[in-house]
């Protein structure tokens, strides 16, 4: 593995992205965030700052995950689709190089989105005057980012064996069920079906456990789990990236072309 190879590819990746106008969203954000703040203080009684606060967090969590639905399915099948993947893999790239460099470019991209919406998030809060509790809110736009990484993982690989649109919805799934997932198994154990429980245990190991990656509900109050708890989270959620990275290199090593 050549890491220039891969920084070249990734560099590539983010300045096509940025080429496409991926910070036009955040001014769609801005707008959102303004236009919502005001509508939230028309309609909230006395919790309009832990609204809006709360607010700001859950749009920048959907834009970026619109970016990675909607531009990595395309990022692998776009070279398939155009033939240039022959040119690539006769090059000295190997396709463990591509597939680290395509992930590292998207993951670069949403990094500067973020960094952006963070930006005119926090500015706008401090001029409405709302105090909110830094060092949880920065946490938690953090564990998103992770979590954007683990999705554009899933995505790549869903994108391998399948259509663009389908690896859309499959990880628009994995989004949805992954929130959801620990809800599943509390349900499973109320209900007390030992067959259903175990079909729920096996497949909360494999969809990952994303609602230990989102944060916000709790930053917003200041509240955040321990060291620990937030270390391993960490953990989790590299190597599951890590794990699905490897997947998707295994499998697109063995496609014909």
């Amino acid at each position: 593995m050549n890491f220039i190879r891969i920084w070249a590819i990734s560099k590539h990746v983010f300045l096509e992205l940025l080429r496409e106008r991926l910070l036009y969203l955040a001014g769609l954000y801005a707008i959102g965030l303004v236009a919502g703040g005001a509508l939230i203080t028309e309609v909230a009684a006395a919790t309009e700052n832990k609204i809006i606060t709360d607010f700001g967090l859950a749009m920048m969590l959907i834009f970026g995950l619109v970016i990675v639905i909607f531009t990595t399915p395309n990022l692998l099948a776009r070279e398939v689709e155009k033939r240039t993947i022959f040119i690539v893999i006769a090059k000295p790239i190997s396709r463990l190089e591509l597939v680290v460099g395509k992930h590292l470019g998207l993951l670069g991209a949403l990094t500067l989105l973020l960094v952006v919406m963070a930006g005119l998030y926090l500015g706008y809060l401090s001029i409405l005057k709302i105090t909110y509790p830094l060092v949880p809110v920065l946490t938690a736009i953090g564990f998103m980012l992770i979590e954007f990484a683990l999705l554009t993982a899933a995505a790549l690989l869903f994108s391998i064996f399948t259509s663009p649109l389908i690896a859309i919805f499959l990880t628009l799934a994995t989004f949805f069920i992954g929130h959801l997932s620990s809800d599943v198994i509390t349900l499973g154990r109320v209900i007390r079906n030992p067959q259903l429980l175990a079909v729920l245990k096996g497949f909360f190991l494999v969809v990952p456990d994303l609602s230990r990656l989102d944060l916000k509900n709790t930053a917003v109050y200041g509240l955040l789990p321990s060291a620990g708890v937030l270390f391993a989270s960490v953990v989790y959620g590299i190597l599951y990236t890590v794990f699905l990275l490897a997947l998707t290199v295994f499998i697109f090593a063995r496609r014909e072309f």
